[in-house]
């Protein structure tokens, strides 16, 4: 698995994890991690780099931080049950490959403003909800359902079945 950190992340990431300074084209297996704050809590928002299927998880504490592998495949499941559906041989595409990670910087400019998008819908979506308690499971739902550019218009929870569909059937 592959891991493009913005330098928000690097910085908060450096005491745990070595970070490289190569960069590589998106693929399936490359997700970019952008820091965000909700309700004064710091979130670390992942973002596939093919299909710009999104998810947040809290990272506040160094506990999070030091586990950000074990978490991310965890919420990865939750999310990919949530938004695709169950499939086991999906999840286990991710399962087999977490085994060598690397953290590498960023290296697109359309991955990140497509980032910057989400963080905007997120904080309309926080901003819109102050009064009563923020579901995170609708607002990643939201963000997975809209159409992106980036993606011809379809949105993401459709590219990350599409584009698992591709790699499992090769």
């Amino acid at each position: 698995m592959i891991f493009s950190c913005t330098k928000k992340v690097r910085d908060k990431l450096k005491n745990y994890i070595e970070i490289e300074d190569t960069k590589l084209s998106p693929s399936l297996l490359n997700w970019y991690i952008d820091s965000l704050i909700i309700e004064r809590k710091s979130y670390f928002l992942f973002t596939n780099s093919i299909s710009l299927f999104t998810f947040y998880i809290y990272m506040g504490s160094n506990a999070e931080r030091k586990n950000l592998e074990i978490l991310f495949i965890q919420k990865l499941e939750e999310q990919l049950i949530r938004e695709i559906g169950i499939n086991q041989e999906y999840i286990e595409f991710f399962k087999n490959n977490l085994s060598v990670n690397q953290y590498l910087k960023t290296n697109n400019r359309s991955i990140v403003g497509s980032i910057v998008d989400f963080k905007q819908m997120i904080k309309y979506s926080q901003h819109n909800r102050t009064k009563q308690h923020i579901d995170h499971n609708v607002i990643i739902n939201m963000l997975n359902i809209s159409p992106m550019s980036y993606l011809k218009y379809s949105s993401p929870n459709r590219a990350m079945k599409v584009e698992l569909d591709k790699s499992l059937t090769k």
